[in-house]
């Protein structure tokens, strides 16, 4: 499950999904980022398993249509309850240049 926020506001995403890859191991559709119904952003999401399988990667590829100052991706499960425990730890924060920093 993700969220999307566009300059600080909750945005949806709509339109027909756009299947551009599928294959045993990848999958990637294009589709738009709306604000109160105006298109702000096509946005490319594309997941694939790396190596032997145990990596599952997952990138988000923006285009603007308007001027987006900020814009924020939220990913995640709506349960991660695994056995008896809670985890992994849940943590905010923002990737630059590639690498995860928590705020």
């Amino acid at each position: 499950d993700c969220a999307i926020k566009v300059d600080g506001h909750l945005a949806k995403l709509s339109g027909e999904l756009d299947v551009v890859k599928t294959t045993a191991s990848a999958f990637a559709a294009r589709s738009q980022v709306t604000l109160n119904a105006v298109p702000q952003a096509q946005v490319l999401r594309s997941y694939s398993f790396l190596g032997d399988g145990m990596v599952f990667n997952i990138t988000f590829t923006f285009t603007a249509l308007t001027d987006v100052t900020d814009l924020q991706v939220y990913l995640g499960t709506s349960d991660d309850w695994i056995g008896t425990s809670d985890q992994p730890r849940k943590e905010q924060g923002h990737f630059v240049q590639g690498q995860f920093q928590p705020e």
